[in-house]
């Protein structure tokens, strides 16, 4: 696990992992003026996404990550180890179980604003 977690931080995660809330944000503020419902949705999109995916990741995700990356498990006993891996993956999943639940309703606003959208234009 501490080889995926210095991994993972590379540029094309970077550029999806923010350029999400980037992009929600100018799609809500691109529909302030022209549809009010949209905007809404949108704008609680992003909302949802930076609450639920990003600060999570950031407040609790990170934590536990250095956490683990700062661990000397070659200096461990096997109940060390196993109490640690408890905690960690007690308290990893949780967070990414939150996490998930707030991407996915995050698209699923999104694509109710999406479908909204193609609605009013198409009456």
């Amino acid at each position: 696990m501490q080889s995926i977690n210095r991994a993972i931080l590379n540029p094309a995660f970077f550029i999806v992992f923010f350029g999400s809330v980037i992009l929600l944000s100018i799609a809500s503020i691109y529909e302030f003026h022209s549809n009010k419902v949209v905007f809404g949705l949108m704008l609680s999109s992003a909302i949802t996404y930076m609450a639920g995916t990003i600060l999570v990741t950031g407040l609790g995700n990170v934590p536990l990550n250095d956490q683990l990356d700062v661990l000397k498990i070659g200096e461990m006993n096997a109940s060390q180890i196993a109490q640690f891996r408890q905690f960690y993956e007690t308290n990893w999943n949780k967070l990414h179980l939150i996490r998930t639940v707030f991407a996915v309703v995050s698209f699923l606003l999104s694509v109710v604003a999406l479908f909204v959208h193609v609605k009013e234009s198409n009456p």
